[in-house]
């Protein structure tokens, strides 16, 4: 499986997983006095949400300092592009395209230290809400 993408950035280098929410109905419901059943006004289908999770693993650097700095500076980025106002494709994990999302959060859980080589890694676990705003 790929690793997930939003604007071309990637969101997680392994152990990536992406679940799809099912589109939001669009619909008005009411009762109206005297009638059996509800009254409803269909309006199409509304915006779809995408779930990723996955670890996010940095480079390889001398100081345990260093990979952490590497590794919070990678996760800044990519939080940066949760704005608000960036609509961009997604490439989910089997490499489906979606267009018009916005990247609503991007989170990461506690960094933990590997020492691979006689250099160190961090890595943390990270998960990321995508809507598309026109399935």
């Amino acid at each position: 499986m790929a690793n997930p993408k939003f604007n071309d950035t990637a969101l997680t280098t392994h152990a990536a997983r992406c679940r799809m929410g099912q589109p939001q109905v669009r619909a008005y419901l009411d009762t109206l006095p005297g009638v059996n059943g509800a009254f409803a006004q269909l309006y199409g289908t509304g915006a779809r949400r995408f779930f990723v999770s996955g670890m996010y693993i940095g480079t390889v650097k001398a100081t345990t300092y260093a990979a952490m700095q590497d590794l919070l500076a990678s996760i800044d980025a990519r939080q940066d592009l949760a704005d608000g106002s960036t609509i961009a494709s997604f490439v989910d994990c089997a490499s489906g395209v979606h267009t018009n999302c916005i990247l609503m959060s991007y989170n990461h859980g506690p960094i933990q230290m590997t020492k691979p080589t006689s250099d160190y890694q961090a890595l943390c676990r990270v998960t990321a809400q995508i809507i598309q705003l026109v399935p």
